[in-house]
């Protein structure tokens, strides 16, 4: 049987994906995540609307230091090695809180950046050994260019990236790929009340091109696809041009 772990299996879009994939086949999923009640509930949804022999198992994990961060995937992966391991948790904090509090910015950096990049490499580690397996990081569009309005948050995601580059190319040759998700605005509980503007994707909009992409073994899935567009045409934009966009 498949298996798929989800670290971060609350997220909206993690939710999402995770109702695509056990339609496509039987999976063992391992949710992990803060509240182990909700975990049930999410654990609950996908054994009642998958394919039949769908399982699901949780761990109860915590991501505040580097610590619980080796800790709470080293439990995960007691579960069995994943064949496709998704990454998804982060917030998105408000640049004016984050701009003046100095413990806020490091949160606002470490949850969205260096906590998904060691469950990352601390996933590789043990998927090499078996020569196969996916991992998929929630990054952000917010990575692709720094802007006044969250540049705390893309400064991470832009790490993240980064991370994510860097550990596809120290993966060739070893069985074991890495995905790296850009999903536009998407309309999840963490995006809500967060003054994002325009029109906010369905996040099972943003689910299907992520598993499509999956299964391809695409290095970055924009999600929806369009923002590959948008984001090039951002990053190419002059400096004095730039500056005078209210975005």
């Amino acid at each position: 049987m498949r298996q798929i772990t989800v670290i971060g299996a609350s997220s909206a879009i993690a939710e999402a994906c995770m109702r695509r994939w056990c339609t496509e086949e039987p999976t063992h999923f391992v949710l992990v995540g803060r509240r182990e009640d909700t975990l049930r509930a999410i654990s609950e949804d996908l054994v009642t609307r998958g394919c039949d022999g769908t399982e699901a198992s949780i761990h109860v994990g915590a991501f505040r230091d580097s610590e619980e961060v080796a800790a709470t995937v080293a439990g995960a992966l007691e579960h069995g090695r994943p064949d496709i391991a998704l990454v998804a948790f982060g917030s998105l904090p408000e640049q004016a809180v984050v701009s003046a509090t100095a413990s806020a910015l490091t949160e606002a950096l470490e949850v969205n950046g260096v906590w998904p990049a060691l469950c990352a490499q601390l996933l590789f580690n043990a998927l090499r050994e078996e020569g196969a397996g996916r991992i998929v990081l929630l990054g952000s569009v917010a990575g692709d260019r720094g802007r006044r309005s969250n540049y705390a948050y893309g400064a991470a995601k832009s790490l993240l990236a980064t991370f994510a580059a860097g550990l596809a190319h120290a993966a060739v040759g070893t069985g074991v790929s890495v995905s790296l998700v850009k999903p536009g605005p998407t309309d999840t509980p963490m995006t809500r009340g967060a003054g994002t503007r325009g029109r906010l994707a369905a996040p099972d909009d943003v689910a299907r091109t992520i598993v499509a992409g999956v299964a391809r073994k695409q290095p970055v899935i924009y999600a929806p696809p369009r923002w590959r567009v948008i984001m090039a045409i951002i990053r190419a934009l002059p400096g004095p041009l730039f500056d005078r966009l209210d975005i």
